[in-house]
C-alpha cells in the first residue's frame, strides 16, 4: 500500500510539473497549439493532451481560435484564461493609498490612487472604540484612513471579479500591525507585507538600476529615511525586518531622527514625520537647515556604506533631485569607498508600488501550483 501511495504521488508531481511547464509557455509565449508547445517544453504530444484537459478543468487556459502550423491543417491554440485570476498590489503611504490588479497574462485590470487623511504616528495603536465611531464627534485620523482603506477595497472588489490569487502591501512604518491588513484579503491566499523602502529596492533589481548588481544600498528620504539592503543579490531584511534602519544608526550618542530633530529639520506636526516639502525648499535657498540635514545624512550612510560595501548607492524618495547632488559630492569626502557608484532613481515615487505588483504577481503565479495549507512556503518562496 505505501509503494501504491508513494507511485501515486509520483505522478501526481509529473503532472503538475507538466501543467506547469505547459501553462507557463503560454505565459511567456501567448497563444499556442498542443504540438507547438509540446515540441517546446519537450514532452509528448499525448502527455500534452492530458495537460490541456487538466488546465482546461481548472479554467486556468482557454481555447484561443486555430493558429497555423508548419504542417498540415490549422490547430486549436490555447491560451492564458483572462477569469482565471489576479494579482492585487496595496500601497499604503503617508498621504495617499493605491490599489492595482494584474491579470495572470499581465494585463492590467484596475488602479486607482486615493488621498489619504494625514495619519498619527503608526506605531500608537488606534483605541477608537465602536462606540465612538457611531457618536457625532470626528473620526480619529487612523479610523478615517482605515475607513478609506476599506472604501477603496468595497471599489476594488465591484469592479474586478476574477478571484484574487495573491496580494502584496506596501507600508511606511516596518512596525505596523499586519493583522487587519491580511484580514483584507482571502485568508487562502499567499498575501506579502513589507516596508515601502524593501518594495522600492525589488523593482531597482526588477526593473531599474540595481538590475544586474549583486550588492546595493537603497536610500529614501521622505516623510523618513530608510535603507533597504541588496545583498548577493538579494534583499537582505534580517531576522526582525529591520536590517539598515537608518533612522536607529547612533552617531555622538545620538539617533538620526534624533539629531534631525535638534536640527529642527521641518516636520508635519504631531506626527514625528519629515515634511518633504518644507525640507525641499530648504534645499532649494541652501538654508544652514540644508547643509546640516546634508551633512548628517551623509555620516549616517557612509557608516552603513562601510559595513556593508555595497557597489552601487541608489538615492530615491521626494527629495532625491534636492539632494542631488550635493549629497553626493559630500559622500566623496566622508567615504572612504572610492569606488561605489552612486546614482538617483530612475523608477521615480512609483518604486514601491512597482515592487509589490512585481512579487504580489509572482506570489498569484507560485499559488496556483501550491498544495493545501502551503500558502507560508509560497510565501517564503517569493520573497
Amino acid at each position: 500500500m505505501a509503494l501504491m501511495a508513494s507511485i501515486a504521488d509520483g505522478n501526481k508531481r509529473t503532472a503538475s510539473l507538466t501543467d506547469r511547464a505547459f501553462f507557463e509557455h503560454l505565459l511567456r509565449h501567448g497563444s499556442s497549439s498542443r504540438s507547438a508547445t509540446a515540441s517546446a517544453i519537450g514532452i509528448s504530444r499525448p502527455t500534452a493532451t492530458e495537460a490541456v484537459n487538466r488546465l482546461l478543468e481548472r479554467q486556468l487556459i482557454r481555447e484561443a481560435g486555430t493558429v497555423s502550423t508548419n504542417r498540415g491543417p490549422a490547430a486549436i491554440g490555447y491560451e492564458i484564461n483572462p477569469d482565471a485570476g489576479h494579482s492585487c498590489a496595496l500601497s499604503i503611504e503617508a498621504e495617499q493609498m493605491r490599489l492595482s490588479c494584474w491579470s495572470l497574462s499581465g494585463h492590467n485590470l484596475f488602479n486607482l490612487v486615493e488621498p489619504l487623511q494625514p495619519n498619527t504616528p503608526q506605531d500608537q495603536p488606534d483605541t477608537t472604540t465602536d462606540e465612538q465611531e457611531d457618536s457625532a464627534e470626528p473620526a480619529s485620523p487612523a479610523a478615517s484612513r482605515r475607513e478609506s482603506i476599506h472604501a477603496l477595497l468595497e471599489v476594488y472588489r465591484e469592479t474586478v471579479t476574477t478571484p484574487c490569487l495573491g496580494a502584496a502591501v506596501s507600508l511606511t512604518e516596518r512596525t505596523q500591525a499586519t493583522d487587519e491588513l491580511h484580514a483584507l484579503f482571502p485568508g487562502d491566499i499567499p498575501i506579502l507585507v513589507d516596508h515601502n523602502v524593501n518594495w522600492a529596492a525589488i523593482a531597482e533589481q526588477h526593473h531599474g538600476q540595481a538590475a544586474g548588481i549583486d550588492d546595493a544600498l537603497l536610500v529614501h528620504v521622505g516623510h523618513r529615511v530608510d535603507v533597504a539592503l541588496i545583498l548577493n543579490g538579494h534583499l537582505h531584511r534580517g531576522s526582525s525586518g529591520m536590517a539598515g534602519e537608518l533612522g536607529f544608526t547612533r552617531n555622538t550618542g545620538q539617533t538620526l531622527m534624533q539629531r534631525l530633530n535638534r536640527l529642527a529639520t521641518p516636520q508635519r506636526p504631531d506626527t514625528g514625520l519629515l515634511d518633504p516639502v518644507a525640507l525641499k525648499e530648504a534645499l532649494c535657498s541652501n538654508s544652514p537647515v540644508a547643509y546640516g540635514l546634508l551633512r548628517i545624512l551623509a555620516e549616517a550612510i557612509a557608516n552603513v556604506c562601510v559595513t556593508v560595501d555595497p557597489a552601487l548607492l541608489i538615492l530615491t524618495g521626494p527629495l532625491a533631485d534636492a539632494l542631488n547632488p550635493r549629497l553626493f559630492d559630500m559622500l566623496l569626502d566622508v567615504l572612504l569607498l572610492p569606488d561605489i557608484e552612486m546614482c538617483c532613481s530612475a523608477l521615480g515615487e512609483g518604486g514601491p508600488h512597482l515592487g509589490a505588483e512585481e512579487l504580489a504577481h509572482r506570489a498569484a503565479l507560485a499559488n496556483l501550483w501550491a498544495g493545501p495549507g502551503e500558502v507560508a512556503e509560497v510565501c517564503k518562496s517569493v520573497l
